[in-house]
């Protein structure tokens, strides 16, 4: 199982300079285990054992406190740290930080002076939903702004008074997960969070005294960022974005917001705050299904998370069985395939994988131009999370999908949410592109190609069906499978070659094994596949004609090396 420092260190070498900011007892990148890293903490590592020697949470983990190079007590983050590490660093990384910091935004813009031109911003932000800030309402740019504006190195008394009057609990627990609440409890009163708020003094000599003065779910996060950048306050912007696990959620940063943004229309920058906040709606609804589903006594009809019987005749079971009894609405269709979403629909119960709100489409898109406008052919949808991401970016989406259990979720994802210019067709996509339909702007396939016996002809048939297409897909590497146990029972031991121009194609049949056993199980037609290596996929897009950009290439995902290419057909091809 991949542990959350695996998850958040994922793209970072050891090699790589690290600064991590207030790690306190439980560093990331900790020294001891051979990371590059300078530590920024608001006191020196006595001043940490001191603070935490008789702390029951902490115990033996006292003994991971490191070294402190530079202390941090107020004013900006860039300040503390010696001119001679500016733009130094390759990575920014923060794990419950950012919601202390009075100026966010000092914040963020400290990380673009610290490091280098192509460093990462790696941060674990409490998600509101799932953590004592239940209650509280989220953080706007409007409050990003101000607090720049004002320069704050405390917090105002209308933050200390929130953070401490709305301090909640569930079964005496500060934190939680992805599941059904308990009894809440208010942890502290109001009067002491008036006596708190008394106390603000915005001077430095005066006291620091702590609280989270941000609140954020992953897609108010976002909503901020692209604001900010916007405004051309911040030049960070969303590289990855992981949905919340447990009580947090992790985002990747990098450089180019702003010249991301000033690309866009007014009305194409309106579109994704829209598709963003209508996300925090989403966002926001899960939070209150959970809530829902531990306390169903203040709904008037039954919670979506409760079993809801079916009526079985006595003498008529077969017939009965294909009708229920619920209470109406829309949500039940998500019930009917329990057990077999892989996907996370936005407000609703259903799968884990963030389909909906992934980076991969934010990047074909980015290297597109827009999707809005454009004709695309989606091959192998799955559930309609990309699907939907594309249509509410405002392309006009036909999608092809194959498994009939797949194609009717895409069905109730199009009724739940509304997608008018999504048309999802059921069969096989490489019979449609077989009749040289006419060309798309764009054709997409994710996690598709190695699903497939012979994806060199699919990727070929592809080629000729669109001059710009985007995939993301496993591929194989050999010394990366050869060293995992878990992938090399999966693979024929020794390649299938075929020639193509003057290139060797490297194929390698895959095998499910267990993984049929899965009643959602949402693989290819047969019990195998074959798998390309990856530099036989970009032998196939040269040979055709077609210039390629790579992102976000894991050889240690945990279902095998995988990356994304966007491919275009070169200028002289097209011509020619």
């Amino acid at each position: 199982m991949v542990t959350r420092e695996e998850t958040l260190l994922k793209t970072v070498k050891k090699s790589d300079l690290i600064i991590e900011v207030g790690p306190s007892f439980a560093p990331l990148a900790p020294r001891a285990e051979g990371w590059n890293t300078k530590i920024v903490d608001h006191t020196d590592r006595e001043g940490l054992i001191a603070k935490y020697t008789n702390d029951i949470n902490v115990g033996s983990k006292i003994s991971k406190i490191e070294e402190v190079d530079f202390v941090w007590r107020d004013g900006l983050l860039s300040s503390a740290v010696s001119d001679e590490w500016h733009g130094k660093f390759d990575i920014f990384l923060a794990s419950h930080v950012i919601e202390h910091v009075p100026d966010v935004l000092g914040f963020l813009n400290s990380a673009q002076y610290l490091l280098s031109h192509t460093g990462t911003v790696v941060l674990a932000v409490p998600d509101k939903r799932y953590c004592f800030d239940y209650f509280r309402p989220f953080s706007t740019t409007a409050d990003a702004l101000t607090a720049h504006h004002e320069k704050r190195i405390r917090h105002t008394s209308r933050t200390l008074f929130d953070f401490m009057a709305h301090f909640s609990s569930v079964n005496g627990m500060s934190a939680w997960g992805q599941s059904s609440v308990g009894t809440f409890d208010f942890t502290h009163s109001i009067e002491d969070a008036y006596s708190l708020s008394l106390l603000a003094d915005m001077r430095p000599e005066s006291p620091y005294h702590d609280a989270h003065a941000w609140v954020f779910v992953p897609a108010s996060f976002q909503l901020i960022l692209l604001e900010l950048a916007r405004l051309g306050k911040t030049d960070w912007m969303i590289e990855e974005i992981s949905p919340a696990s447990g009580c947090e959620f992790h985002a990747w940063l990098k450089r180019g917001g702003i010249d991301a943004v000033a690309k866009l229309s007014t009305q194409e920058f309106n579109n994704k705050r829209l598709l963003l906040q209508r996300q925090i709606l989403m966002e926001t609804k899960e939070q209150i299904d959970f809530y829902l589903a531990g306390d169903v006594s203040i709904a008037s009809v039954p919670a979506v998370h409760q079993e809801l019987p079916v009526t079985h005749a006595k003498n008529n079971a077969s017939l009965n069985a294909e009708f229920v009894d619920w209470f109406p609405r829309a949500s039940n269709a998500i019930k009917i395939y329990e057990g077999e979403w892989s996907s996370a629909v936005p407000g609703f119960l259903s799968g884990s994988t963030r389909l909906f709100e992934d980076g991969r489409i934010d990047w074909f898109e980015e290297k597109l131009g827009t999707f809005s406008g454009q004709r695309v052919l989606e091959l192998g949808p799955l559930e309609g999370g990309h699907s939907a991401m594309l249509a509410q970016r405002g392309a006009n989406v036909l999608a092809i999908e194959a498994n009939m259990r797949a194609y009717q979720r895409c069905l109730v994802v199009k009724e739940l949410l509304g997608l008018s210019n999504v048309k999802f067709l059921l069969g096989d996509f490489l019979k449609y592109l077989d009749k040289n339909p006419p060309k798309f702007d764009f054709i997409l396939a994710s996690g598709v190609l190695y699903h497939m016996l012979d994806p060199v002809s699919v990727l070929q048939r592809m080629l000729r069906s669109a001059d710009k297409i985007g995939i993301w897909t496993h591929y194989y590497d050999h010394e990366t499978i050869q060293s995992r146990e878990d992938l090399k029972i999966k693979f024929s031991d020794t390649p299938n070659i075929v020639k193509i121009g003057d290139k060797e194609i490297q194929l390698h049949d895959q095998y499910y094994l267990n993984a049929l056993d899965w009643k959602g199980f949402c693989g290819g037609m047969k019990t195998s596949s074959v798998w390309m290596a990856r530099h036989s996929i970009l032998d196939v897009l040269e040979e055709a004609g077609f210039s390629y950009e790579i992102e976000m290439d894991h050889k240690d995902h945990p279902n095998g090396p995988a990356f994304c290419v966007f491919a275009e057909k070169c200028i002289e091809k097209i011509e020619a």
